[in-house]
């Protein structure tokens, strides 16, 4: 049994050195023959400078930098936005109210649509009282400013609410999707 794998070993150690001899023979045959290529070139061929190719490419070059450098400033700018919020909630205590409250019910699910529904709110507050105001100056409302503060604080507020709740439906939504692939 050991024997059939030398022989076909020695019978393609056979063949492969009658091709390659064969291919020598060729080889050198085919050097001895003359050359009889020939090239011409023409007398007047120098190359025209490309100039403008050079600045096209110092403008592609420019103009990739200048991309990079205000992507890297957007970037740090929007880093920078979110950590600021990120102090300002944990200055107003929503943060840990938001833990506290995951903590106190056990669930980080109840901890999150706290924080959820907290910042929500505050926004909308935020947000409505300011397009309330530029509502007032711009259609010439006749109310107080204290009262068109406070009345877009009121209905900013609800429309928050509602949001969140939306918002909290759509991410429950998600990931029930979500879990439906993964468990198949």
């Amino acid at each position: 049994m050991k024997i059939i794998p030398l022989i076909s070993l020695v019978i393609l150690l056979v063949i492969s050195t009658q091709q390659s001899k064969a291919q020598i023979i060729v080889d050198t045959a085919s050097h001895h023959a003359a050359d009889t290529t020939l090239v011409q070139k023409p007398v007047d061929a120098i190359p025209e400078p490309d100039d403008e190719f050079n600045i096209f490419l110092l403008f592609i070059g420019t103009a990739f930098m200048c991309a990079m450098v205000g992507a890297a400033i957007i970037g740090a700018f929007a880093a920078a936005l979110v950590l600021l919020m990120i102090a300002v909630f944990i200055g107003a205590g929503i943060i840990s109210s938001a833990v506290l409250v995951g903590l106190y019910k056990k669930s980080i699910s109840a901890g999150f649509t706290t924080l959820l529904i907290i910042i929500c709110v505050l926004g909308g507050a935020v947000l409505g009282s300011g397009a309330l105001l530029l509502a007032k100056d711009i259609f010439n409302f006749s109310i107080t400013p204290v009262n068109a503060l406070l009345t877009g604080a009121a209905g900013g507020g609800i429309g928050g609410l509602l949001m969140a709740f939306i918002i909290r439906k759509m991410i429950k939504a998600i990931f029930t999707i979500f879990k439906n692939k993964l468990s198949q």
